[in-house]
């Protein structure tokens, strides 16, 4: 997994088709208990994706914003 910069990145390369993942910013990709959620375009809309991942797994012990993947080339 190769990590994005930022959010604004991660929302052009979402609306370009790339997969994007996102997790809380405090736990590992590669870590074997937490995996990244994919952010689906067929769901909902990328803010309400965000705002219901941000709200049941962020928090102080993992972290209070998401970071965001993809796929390393």
């Amino acid at each position: 997994m190769e990590r994005i910069k930022n959010k604004t990145q991660a929302k052009k390369l979402f609306d370009a088709g790339v997969e994007v993942y996102a997790m809380p910013c405090k736990l590992n990709p590669a870590s074997p208990w937490n995996t990244p959620m994919l952010i689906r375009n067929d769901i909902s809309t990328w803010d309400n994706q965000l705002a219901t991942i941000e709200y049941y797994n962020c928090n102080a012990e993992t972290g209070r914003y998401l970071a965001f993947y993809r796929r390393a080339m």
